[in-house]
């Protein structure tokens, strides 16, 4: 009995010590500014297409949380080596080359977004610390900060419908042989099943960013459903042939 009692409230006590950051975790944190060197940067809000929206999402796999930031398909990995209610630091994973438009206003903001976490680019990123505050409207705000003072500023609302209209899907080869990719324009945790034509469910998984791939190599010639959710809700759904 006091055994079990002492495994309770160890159980309760450690998520309580790490309740901010299982707050922080499974969800896509948009930036609204960052504060380099002092000076305020507002986010450019000339252009409302989502791929210049600039994101930050901690999802586990397994026993690691990773961390991917970026936009336009810019996106900075690392794995969370070290957290806390406050603060968090990890090793860098990798960094894709894609870039924005460099005709847009995005373009110097992106610079000036990635001096946020680069300053202290090494193989280890961090310390970081981070807070986390709800306002009137039922969302949240985020704030991190690197160890040179320099801050970046999210907020996080449930996705509204007019978010999902904006969502941009890129499902390619099809039809396909080996590994279907299937691409989005922002960095979310979705759900992905491939049913045969007669609705047997084939392949469910688990997706968490934005360039995702399915192996087909398996699967046998012919037609087959493929639905991506988010929240609980359908939001493509398209027919895959494989060859």
């Amino acid at each position: 009995m006091k055994k079990t009692l002492f495994f309770l409230i160890s159980t309760l006590s450690l998520s309580s010590i790490f309740a901010q950051f299982n707050e922080l975790k499974e969800k896509n944190w948009v930036n609204s500014k960052i504060i380099l060197g002092g000076k305020e940067i507002i986010v450019p809000t000339n252009n409302t297409n989502d791929d210049y929206k600039t994101s930050l999402i901690i999802n586990e796999y397994g026993n690691v949380n990773k961390l991917n930031t970026g936009l336009c398909g810019h996106i900075l990995s690392l794995d969370i080596t070290k957290f806390s209610d406050s603060s968090f630091e990890g090793n860098f994973t990798g960094e894709t080359l894609m870039q924005c438009n460099p005709n847009s206003s995005f373009s110097k903001y992106e610079g000036d977004y990635f001096k946020v976490w680069t300053s202290v680019l090494s193989q280890d990123l961090g310390p970081f610390t981070y807070q986390i505050s709800n306002d009137i409207n039922n969302s949240q705000a985020l704030i991190v900060k690197n160890k040179n003072g320099d801050e970046a500023h999210f907020n996080y609302s449930k996705l509204k419908t007019q978010d999902l209209n904006n969502l941009k899907t890129t499902i390619f080869p099809n039809p396909v042989n080996e590994e279907l990719n299937i691409n989005f324009n922002t960095i979310s945790k979705r759900e992905i099943t491939l049913s045969s034509i007669d609705g047997k469910l084939i392949k469910k998984q688990i997706i968490k960013s934005n360039y995702n791939q399915i192996n087909t190599s398996n699967l046998s010639k012919g037609i087959y459903i493929l639905q991506i959710s988010e929240n609980g809700k359908v939001i493509k759904s398209e027919k895959i042939i494989k060859q």
